[in-house]
C-alpha cells in the first residue's frame, strides 16, 4: 500500500505546502490481500485507518485526496477506510488516460525526478534523477512496445516531486545514492537514497492554489431507449447512449434524500439485472450538494453485494448537455 522510497523528504512536504505534517510507523502487514478488504487489526490498512482518525479529529477534515489512477487495490481500501470515518475519498485521477494526464502532470508545473526504476527499458544509471519531462518520451515508447504504465501504476518506477505550484518553497537534492537492489540484466531494480535535502525559495508568481488542468469534460449524446416512470418520490427516467446508462431522478416537494436515493438504487439495479457486476467498470454520481454525499454513498453501498464498480462524485452547479464541470 504504501510508498517507502524518498521518505526521507516528507517532513520537507510540509514545510514547502505550509501544512501540518502527522506521521505513524507502520505496524502491520498485508494480511487481507485480496481485492476486497475486510478489516484485520494486523492489516497495514489499519494503520492508516488510525492516522487518519486522529487527522480528522485534530483537524476536521471532510474528505481524502487520493491518487490512484488503476489500482483498484489501493482504491478498494481507501474507500473503505474513509466510509468508516465519515469521509468522502476524492479519486480525481482514476482511470484517466495515462499519457494524457502524465503530459497534464508535466504542463502544469509538477516538477518530480524518477527515485526508483523497476522495469524492463529503464536503466539506474540513465534515468535516476531525471525529470519526467525528460524521460517522458522513453515512457511513452516503453508504453508502445511493452505495454509499461507510463504514470508507473504498475510499479514500473517512482518518483519524488521537488516542485509544483501548491509548494512555497521548492526542494533540493544535495545529496543522494544509488542503492542496487536487483541487478537484473533484463530489468535491474534500483532506487536513490535521498541522503541530504533542502528547500530554497520561490518567486511569488510561480505559487498557485487555483486549478491548474483543464479536466476532460464527458458529452453522451443520441440518448435512445428513454423510459420514465412517476412516483411520490419524483420522477426517474432512464436513458441508453452506447455503453453508458444514464439515471435521472428528479425530486419531488417534501421527498426526502434516503427515499429518493434508494428509489435509484432500485431502478439502477433493475436497469443493470442483465449485466454482470465485473462489467461495470465506472459509475458517475451527479449532486447538487455535496453535503448529501455520505448518505447517498451508504445506499450506494447496499445496491452491491461484494464488487464496487469505481464512482466519480461530481458537485454540479450548472448542467448544460450533460457535460460535467468536473
Amino acid at each position: 500500500m504504501f510508498q517507502t522510497v524518498g521518505h526521507e523528504g516528507i517532513s520537507l512536504y510540509a514545510e514547502a505546502m505550509q501544512l501540518p505534517l502527522f506521521q505513524e510507523t507502520t505496524q502491520g502487514k498485508s494480511a487481507h490481500d485480496t481485492l476486497h478488504y475486510q478489516p484485520q487489526e494486523d492489516d497495514e490498512v489499519e494503520d492508516l485507518y488510525h492516522l487518519l482518525k486522529r487527522v480528522k479529529e485534530e483537524c476536521q477534515v471532510e474528505g481524502v485526496s487520493v491518487g490512484a489512477i488503476l489500482s483498484d487495490y489501493q482504491r478498494i481500501r481507501v474507500e473503505n477506510v474513509c466510509s468508516r470515518l465519515g469521509l468522502v475519498s476524492l479519486a480525481y485521477l482514476w482511470q484517466r488516460d495515462q499519457k494524457m494526464l502524465l503530459k497534464e502532470m508535466i504542463e502544469s508545473g509538477v516538477y518530480a525526478v524518477i527515485i526508483k526504476v523497476a522495469c524492463l527499458g529503464l536503466k539506474p544509471s540513465k534515468h535516476l534523477g531525471k525529470s519526467l519531462e525528460e524521460v517522458y518520451p522513453c515512457l511513452c515508447e516503453l508504453a508502445d512496445k511493452y505495454g509499461v504504465n507510463i504514470c508507473g501504476e504498475g510499479g514500473e518506477y517512482e518518483t519524488f516531486t521537488l516542485d509544483c505550484p501548491l509548494f512555497y518553497k521548492r526542494l533540493k537534492i544535495d545529496m543522494s545514492s544509488v542503492c542496487i537492489h536487483s541487478d537484473d540484466e533484463i530489468a535491474p531494480v534500483a532506487y536513490l537514497k535521498l541522503n541530504q535535502l533542502s528547500l530554497t525559495e520561490k518567486l511569488e508568481a510561480t505559487i498557485s492554489h487555483q486549478p491548474v488542468m483543464d479536466h476532460s469534460s464527458i458529452y453522451i449524446d443520441k440518448l435512445t431507449n428513454t423510459t420514465s416512470q412517476i412516483s411520490r418520490e419524483g420522477t426517474t427516467s432512464v436513458f441508453h447512449s452506447g455503453p453508458f446508462i444514464l439515471i435521472s431522478v428528479s425530486k419531488c416537494q417534501g421527498a426526502s434524500l434516503v427515499t429518493v436515493a434508494e428509489s435509484l438504487m432500485l431502478t439502477m439495479q433493475d436497469t443493470l439485472l442483465d449485466v454482470k457486476g465485473g462489467q461495470v467498470i465506472m459509475m458517475y454520481l451527479y449532486l447538487r450538494n455535496m453535503q448529501d454525499y455520505t448518505v447517498v454513498n451508504e445506499i450506494y453501498a447496499t445496491a452491491f453485494s461484494s464488487y464496487y464498480p469505481a464512482r466519480l462524485i461530481c458537485h454540479i452547479r450548472c448542467l448544460y448537455k450533460w457535460k460535467s464541470p468536473c
